[in-house]
């Protein structure tokens, strides 16, 4: 349903539950892409590498999808990123936010 603006704009987090906590994370970009897997072709271990993919991912959003400008990231934030399918067998639909608390 994030491929639909007024979803994506009407749904901005995502709550994860663990026995001990309830971590809140703001949705800020919603996108297709290619099928490449991000943690073997992107260095995270250096900032460099967190700050290129950052900016690759928003350029991405910005063209191919929706991205929220006003959600603070950074190459210290905490993000998740959900992946799903799409019709094309050489792309993905990626959810990306960044953890609130």
């Amino acid at each position: 349903n994030f491929e639909e603006q007024d979803f994506f704009e009407n749904n901005k987090y995502v709550y994860i539950y663990t026995e001990d906590e309830t971590f809140v994370y703001e949705i800020y970009a919603a996108y297709t892409t290619d099928d490449s897997h991000i943690l073997n072709t992107n260095d995270f271990t250096q900032e460099i590498g967190r700050e290129s993919y950052l900016e690759k991912s928003k350029t991405k959003a910005e063209l191919d999808g929706y991205l929220r400008k006003d959600v603070d990231v950074n190459t210290d934030s905490k993000i998740i990123t959900l992946s799903t399918c799409t019709q094309k067998s050489d792309q993905r639909y990626l959810v990306q936010a960044v953890r609130l608390n």
